[in-house]
């Protein structure tokens, strides 16, 4: 708007020239300029002008600066002009506030036309301050308001000073720095292993940004109130940049603080190349790269394709491939393992290796290993075995006369076998002439190896290379010839084992060597014995015995004759023996007596036979044949005299003769040396048969022996040298006892009887029987005796009686009841009963039962002593107790005589029952109620107490009824209590009553049942006959004399099932097979029940498809005791509460 001033201007003497000021006029606008000249009484005409205004700058700004995100670089800027202003154009000024704050505006290239423009000369993810202004020709015009606004982010840019180190062979730490140019906010990074040569990825890792870098992540906010805390490029942070920089957000710290990742699982000396990448919303920056390689490691594989080669018998070559997996630069290293451990370690860079000097025949374990960074990787092992060559001599090689025909050669295996031993052969010669060729193999069943020089093992013998094995020729081996009796099957000797022992030669063993064989080492081991059971007869001895040829004086000549036979021509054959043995050894048998031989001893491999090793050895005399004519006369019972001829192939000169014996009954031996050719025999078992045999010795030893020189004796009859033995009890019973025992160890004879004593403090039996069994009769039940046997032979019993037996007969019922009972009152439900044992117990008692009664009940108890603590009872009772006492056989048919129990008084512990008020006129009410249910005394009297808020009365009255007077038109309260001789107990019954309203004046009527099952029963009843008013429920109760229980049902709640009001209910829940009473109440405003109806009782039906149940009745058997269940429900006062017994 343009203001025009009009100026009068007043002129004055003096003054030629005047001018006047005109402002706030409007810009290039066209204004007439009059001016005149005015004095005090007139006005000079006006002079005009006419004057246009130049052009201004711009004076106001633009307002409502807005901008809008365009792509990552771009903003679409709009704002509004003042219309009244005249603008050409339009200044754009802005610089940047975060990351990388600048500290000057910069202009855009050039003026924009419109109030609407696009820029695209940001960077993404950057907050900017940017302002405009108006231009017209005079000039610019002032800045708008700032407009903060950020860029839409775009992935980043390179992150810098990557890095890549290798901890170990399969750990990398990879480092870098944020790009220059994060373009927002970084939300994670790419990690990728890539093989330096294929490029194939191998490990990716993707980390997120706020779980790997501490602090605030570096990014720009749109907020005003962070724009003036921007944060330098990293190039522009130095140590002098004001304390506002360098804690400003984010912080320029962020640029210089390392970000590391750990990549795992790689290969060892392997070249691989990183990759990381940084991402935005918008994806995935720019990728750097580093590339580093890893270290070496231990080989992870062992060397392929290991093989030997060139194998000869002192040689071999072995070869390999690298490992498959490179873990470093491969040298390698090779063991030897021999017999004894490891031979040889060697070191080369070389696939092959050569063995030399090795010894023939011999298991080698070849390990070959890799080796790289220092360490050795997993073994590859082959096992190569030298072939065989031809052994050397054995070692150690002896002969040893065995005796006059037989030479024991042994020998070590060779120091060097070269092979696996196939045979031995042994030559044995006498004045240069071969008489045997013996070749010794091993067993072909067993798992053939042999020994080389350094004694250990290797896998034996192939199974082309032995030798065709023979069975062994035991004959050929010289042993002591033991013998064993021989007991015919005779039925006059029963019960009596025999064994049968036969001892054989083949005929090739009586053509080659003498009759006569080798000593033993041990004479006392001559007899072969063989136990026999103790017999009262004697059994026969030998099969080819006869009676007539046991008779005294009957000499019996040996059938031994002696014999010879010399080897003719080369004796040639195999045998197999044990070719594991550190020392090998061959008796050689066939030899004649007191004859020089050479041995010679080879061994063999399937290469060939080695070389031979030679020793000599003379055999030695020869022992004598056995006696002839051995005969024996019986002198007394307990001896014998024994006489012979002597040997008809003496072999020498007879030093003395032997006799050996054998007791046949006890397998007990016996020995006597003689000079002469007769012996009397002392100190023998009577009634006893005996084995005999003599033989003969000279220098070399004592002649075999063989059941053919066998004689049997038999010495005479006599009384018993000992008892019976063994006495035992069989079978007991109260009046009996059966008793066995075994004859004696020493009867001397035939037992014709056994003598049977027995006795206890009243009585004395004696019994004969002939056999070694009886049984006695007529015992005391449970009393102790004394029995003892004896046998008698044809010459008597020798005075030999057995050990006494104490004997206990069997027990019975108890003869006699428990005594002397008595009881001490412990509480007034409490009473401990002792009592003392019967008198006759028959046996050991093993319990008390208890049988505890009152006027309708009763109770079975059990103890296994003889006093009990018998509890909750009822107090003020009487009670009647009987005892029985039990053993293992029963109670009997005596019980103690009754005992008589009267708990102690207590005050009562339940209040009077069932109170309830019956009007009987307008101010006259009568107040009735039944005992309390545990009075546990005599009721002396009941205190009844009437009240209300204007008066109370007292009454003390001895009957359960009182009438009283009362007003029509008030409500009062009634108590009740009992009083004992010990008080009230502190309970009472009360109710709230008036004349109005009362209790019925009846119970229920026509009470019964119907529809009865296992588990429920429906229960019919009629209301009251002449009830109050109206009924509200019925309560009905129901016991099995155990606990009762009770069931509220409420008048709505009932239907009736004919038209005149019978009433039902289905009672379930009951158990099979149970008695249970029943009874009813019914109750009105009131709120007490009325009286109760008569006990109706039920038998629940068993249950037919399981076993049955366990009907309650008078009598509640336990052997702990019951304990009464509590219930809050009215009892009928004539149940009997069960009690429990304790006993200590």
């Amino acid at each position: 708007m343009a203001f025009t001033f009009l100026l009068f201007l007043s002129c004055f003497l003096g003054y030629t020239h005047s001018e006047a000021n005109v402002s706030n006029l409007s810009p290039r606008t066209t204004f007439t300029v009059m001016v005149t000249s005015a004095s005090s009484s007139n006005l000079s005409p006006a002079v005009s002008r006419i004057i246009t205004t130049l052009e201004t700058a711009p004076n106001s700004s633009p307002s409502k600066l807005e901008g809008e995100r365009v792509g990552s670089n771009g903003i679409l800027l709009s704002w509004v002009m003042s219309p009244d202003s005249h603008v050409n154009g339009y200044v754009i000024r802005y610089k940047e506030m975060c990351p990388y704050p600048d500290t000057t505006f910069r202009e855009a290239p050039k003026p924009i036309p419109d109030s609407e423009t696009l820029l695209n000369l940001f960077l993404p993810g950057s907050t900017y301050n940017i302002q405009v202004a108006a231009e017209n020709s005079a000039g610019v015009g002032p800045f708008s308001k700032s407009l903060y606004i950020k860029t839409n982010e775009a992935p980043p840019g390179l992150v810098t000073n990557l890095t890549a180190f290798a901890q170990n062979h399969t750990f990398v730490v990879v480092t870098w720095f944020l790009p220059l140019r994060i373009n927002g906010l970084i939300t994670k990074f790419a990690v990728k292993a890539k093989h330096a040569r294929t490029g194939q990825t191998v490990r990716t890792l993707e980390v997120d940004a706020q779980d790997i870098m501490t602090g605030a992540l570096p990014h720009c906010n749109d907020a005003a109130d962070i724009l003036s805390r921007g944060t330098p490029s990293p190039s522009e942070v130095t140590a002098s940049s004001s304390p506002s920089t360098l804690s400003a957000v984010p912080p320029a710290a962020a640029w210089a603080v390392p970000i590391s990742v750990g990549v795992d699982q790689l290969r060892p000396f392997t070249a691989y190349l990183f990759e990381v990448s940084a991402f935005t919303s918008e994806g995935e920056g720019q990728v750097a790269s580093t590339m580093v390689r890893m270290p070496e490691s231990a080989p992870e594989d062992p060397t392929p394709h290991l093989s030997v080669w060139n194998v000869t018998s002192t040689s071999f070559a072995v070869s390999w491939d690298p490992p498959t997996i490179i873990t470093g630069r491969f040298s390698y290293v090779i063991y030897l393992y021999g017999p004894t451990g490891v031979l040889y370690e060697n070191s080369t860079v070389d696939l092959n290796f050569m063995y030399y000097g090795l010894i023939p025949y011999t298991t080698y374990r070849v390990v070959v290993q890799a080796k790289s960074a220092g360490l050795l990787g997993p073994e590859a092992v082959k096992t190569v075995r030298t072939p065989a060559e031809a052994p050397s001599a054995v070692q150690a090689l002896q002969a040893a006369a065995v005796d006059s025909v037989s030479v024991r050669v042994s020998w070590k295996s060779p120091a060097q076998p070269n092979g696996p031993i196939t045979y031995y052969r042994i030559l044995v010669r006498s004045d240069n002439t071969l008489l045997q060729d013996i070749t010794l193999t091993g067993a072909q069943d067993v798992n053939r190896t042999n020994r080389i020089g350094d004694g250990t093992t290797t896998p034996g013998i192939p199974a082309d290379s032995l030798r065709h094995k023979r069975s062994a020729d035991s004959s050929l081996i010289t042993n002591a010839r033991a013998f064993m009796v021989s007991l015919p099957d005779r039925s006059s000797f029963t019960g009596i084992p025999v064994t049968s022992t036969s001892h054989t030669q083949s005929a090739e063993t009586n053509t080659k060597l003498n009759t006569n064989l080798d000593r033993t080492t041990n004479r006392t081991s001559a007899l072969s014995m063989t136990s026999y059971p103790v017999a009262t007869t004697v059994p026969l001895l030998t099969a080819h015995s006869q009676p007539d040829q046991l008779t005294s004086g009957q000499p019996r000549s040996s059938t031994r004759s002696a014999a010879s036979s010399v080897p003719r021509g080369v004796d040639v054959r195999k045998e197999v023996i044990d070719m594991q043995s550190e020392r090998l050894s061959y008796l050689v048998s066939g030899l004649s007596p007191f004859t020089e031989y050479t041995f010679t001893v080879s061994a063999a491999t399937p290469v060939g036979e080695g070389p031979v090793t030679r020793v000599s050895e003379k055999t030695s005399e020869q022992v004598p044949s056995s006696v002839v004519g051995v005969s024996y006369q019986n002198v007394t019972s307990t001896s014998i005299l024994v006489s012979w001829s002597p040997p008809l192939n003496p072999n020498g000169r007879i030093t003395h003769y032997i006799v050996y014996g054998l007791n046949l009954r006890s397998s007990q031996a016996l020995q006597r040396r003689t000079n002469e050719t007769r012996i009397l025999l002392t100190g023998l078992d009577k009634y006893t048969g005996y084995k005999l045999r003599v033989a003969a010795s000279t220098a070399v030893g004592e002649g075999s022996l063989s059941n053919l020189d066998d004689i049997f004796v038999v010495t005479p009859e006599d009384e018993p040298d000992s008892p019976p033995k063994g006495l035992t009890v069989v079978d007991t019973s109260p009046s009996t006892s059966t008793l066995s025992w075994s004859p004696p160890d020493r009867a001397n004879g035939v037992i014709q009887q056994y003598e049977v004593l027995y006795e206890n403090q009243s009585h004395v039996g004696l019994l004969n029987t002939s056999v070694p069994r009886v049984t006695l009769t007529g015992l005391m039940p449970y009393s102790y005796y004394n029995v003892s046997v004896r046998a008698y032979t044809r010459l008597g019993h020798g005075n030999q009686i057995s050990d006494t037996l104490n004997m206990l007969s069997g027990e019975d019922v108890p003869g006699s009841p428990p005594s002397s009972l008595s009881y001490t009152s412990v509480s007034p439900s409490e009473v401990n009963v002792t009592w003392q044992p019967p008198l006759v117990p028959n046996g050991v008692i093993t319990h008390y039962s208890l049988e505890l009664r009152n006027t309708s009940h009763f109770l079975n108890l059990t103890t296994p002593i003889n006093h009990a603590q018998i509890t909750h009872l009822r107090k003020f009772a009487q009670y009647t107790l009987v005892v029985k006492s039990h053993t293992r056989m029963g109670p009997g048919n005596h019980s103690s005589d009754p005992l008589n129990i009267t708990t102690l008084e207590d005050e009562p512990e339940s209040p009077p029952q069932f109170l309830l008020a019956r009007t009987l006129s307008d101010d006259q009410v009568e107040l009735s109620w039944e005992p309390p249910k545990q009075v546990n005394s005599e009721i002396l009297y009941y205190k009844v107490r009437v009240w209300n808020e204007s008066s109370e009365m007292w009454f003390n009255v001895t009957q359960t009824s009182v009438v009283i007077s009362v007003d029509s038109k008030s409500r009062f309260n009634a108590s009740v209590s009992g009083w004992t001789r010990l008080g009230d107990g502190g309970v009472l019954i009360s109710i709230t009553f008036s004349v109005l309203d009362a209790v019925p004046l009846g119970p229920p009527q026509n009470v019964s049942v119907v529809n009865l099952t296992t588990s429920s029963v429906t229960v019919l009843w009629q209301p009251p006959s002449q009830p109050s008013e109206i009924i509200l429920h019925y309560t009905l109760y129901w016991s099995n004399n155990i606990t009762v229980r009770k069931q509220l049902i409420p008048v709505s709640q009932l239907d009736p099932v004919s038209p005149e009001t019978i009433l039902s209910y289905r009672l379930s829940g009951l158990r099979a097979g149970q008695t249970y009473s029943l009874w009813l109440t019914c109750s009105t405003l009131q709120g007490q029940e009325g009286i109760h109806t008569e006990l109706l009782y039920i038998l629940t039906p068993e249950d037919a498809t399981g076993p049955p149940g366990h009907p309650a009745s008078s009598a509640l058997p336990s052997p702990a005791g019951l304990t009464a269940l509590g219930s809050d429900t009215h009892t009928p006062p004539n149940l009997l509460h069960p009690s429990t017994l304790s006993t200590s």
